[in-house]
């Protein structure tokens, strides 16, 4: 029991500092072009082929 505490509280410290150190939370978010459209599915209904 005591090695899985001692486990635990250092994946836990490990996680913490890395979350820490990292120089930006939304790094690898997907961004949109500002002319790609939000949505294909109202190109499809109206037929548009791109």
């Amino acid at each position: 029991m005591k090695a899985r505490t001692i486990a635990l509280t250092l994946a836990l410290c490990f996680v913490a500092v890395a979350v820490g150190f990292a120089s930006n939370p939304n790094m690898g978010t997907w961004k949109l072009r500002n002319n790609h459209p939000l949505s294909h599915l109202e190109a499809a209904l109206a037929g548009d082929k791109r």
